[in-house]
């Protein structure tokens, strides 16, 4: 530690502010960074938005995000950051900002880890002015703010190791979204395109034309369907004690939702494997339970009556493949639950639904147990990083296993 020195910000990085509008959102072209984007320590991809070139050109007058490039939040999710990849073509949305880096002084990557790290998180989180709307950070005077570094060769030892454990739920991540692709295409092949029924008679329906034999039912037939109810916040900790609680997708992870709040009363439940989905604050977002929960106003529950609730995930998830694009509401969109339980869903007949469910499910479980195996690795890495950051961890030496960590990084997180 005695080779740590301490800097301020502007010291080490040049700090630039993005656009503080939005431009029109395109289907194709460069990528429109928003804060809906950084979800624990990388850039998340599962939302995209795109601008036209023409106002590429507008937005990024300011600054051009370029690989290396450390950008951030200052307004509602402070302290998320991530690193520009090479080969992304981008620009900073509203409330997003950017670090361009002295590369001769701090590594891009280790630069990541210290931004997310215990010390510097607790600066940010002390310098927050907390409005009346958002929380938020000053960046002009961002520049000011104290954080430590070691020399470049430790920078880079530390990131290597944070790395390998990053890179190996990056790959994880890579791997679920295809199986997702390939089960949405199964889906969309079979019953959108209706593509192994085409020799057989079609029929008109309430959602268009639909092989002999089939039905269309609410959702409220075919499914069991809770809705959140938020109890009284005295009843809520922090400590373990009690369900998980989830008020609504500000938890949600990428398969199943994070659990940082438990709840020691149940009023309403999810029960394990049930679909969930955002009734309000967006309309349309899609998690599942990976554990009985209590689940808050924001929030309902959905199971498929006979079981088959891969088939219903995937119906579910075309049905609001567009967030916002159902409810009504003058702030924010919400949806009742009269109009959730009458949304409309095609039921086709035992055999098909139970012969798609059996081959899809083996997508599912394999998606299941990568976010499993990612969740483990993520607690090493956050056991980790306070330790190697503090210098507690000497990584001076012989290669360190980060898998020795890992019974250890489980029992921390």
């Amino acid at each position: 530690m005695s080779e740590w020195q301490q800097f301020r910000l502007g010291d080490i990085c040049t700090v630039y502010d993005g656009p503080h509008a939005t431009p029109k959102k395109t289907n194709a072209g460069p990528i429109f960074l928003g804060i809906f984007n950084l979800a624990n320590g990388r850039l998340d991809f599962s939302k995209i938005a795109h601008l036209s070139d023409e106002d590429f050109i507008q937005w990024t007058r300011r600054i051009t995000p370029q690989a290396g490039d450390i950008v951030f939040s200052y307004e509602t999710r402070i302290g998320e950051a991530a690193i520009i990849p090479p080969g992304l073509r981008c620009c900073l949305g509203r409330r997003m900002g950017l670090l361009r880096l002295d590369r001769t002084k701090v590594d891009p990557k280790f630069m990541l880890y210290a931004y997310l790290g215990p010390e510097f998180q607790a600066t940010l989180h002390s310098r927050t002015i907390h409005g009346s709307t958002v929380d938020r950070l000053s960046i002009n005077e961002l520049p000011s703010y104290p954080i430590r570094l070691p020399p470049l060769p430790t920078q880079r030892r530390i990131a290597e190791i944070l790395g390998r454990l990053d890179d190996k739920i990056e790959v994880n991540q890579r791997i679920n979204r295809t199986l997702e692709q390939m089960a949405q295409a199964l889906y969309k092949h079979w019953f959108v395109d209706f593509g192994p029924f085409q020799d057989g008679a079609f029929v008109e329906s309430e959602v268009g034309l639909i092989p002999a034999g089939w039905s269309v039912k609410p959702i409220g037939e075919v499914c069991n369907l809770t809705m959140g109810l938020s109890p009284k916040s005295k009843f809520y900790n922090e400590d373990g004690e009690g369900l998980p609680f989830h008020q609504g997708v500000t938890d949600f992870g990428d398969r199943f939702p994070i659990h940082r709040r438990f709840c020691v009363v149940s009023p309403r439940v999810a029960e394990t494997g049930d679909i969930l989905i955002s009734v309000r604050a967006p309309v349309g977002r899609i998690n599942i339970a990976d554990r009985k929960m209590v689940i808050g106003r924001g929030l309902a529950a959905l199971s498929h009556k006979q079981g088959y609730n891969s088939f219903l995930l995937y119906q579910l998830k075309r049905i609001f493949a567009i967030e916002d694009s159902m409810g009504s509401g003058t702030i924010f969109r919400a949806i009742s639950k009269k109009d959730l339980q009458g949304l409309k869903l095609i039921s086709p007949p035992d055999s098909v639904v139970s012969d798609f469910d059996r081959r899809v499910s083996v997508y599912d479980r394999r998606i299941t147990s990568s976010t499993i195996e990612s969740r483990q690795l993520a607690a090493t890495r956050d056991y980790l990083l306070p330790k190697l950051l503090s210098g507690a961890v000497d990584v001076s030496g012989s290669i360190l296993d980060e898998d020795e960590f890992v019974g250890q990084g489980e029992l921390a997180g």
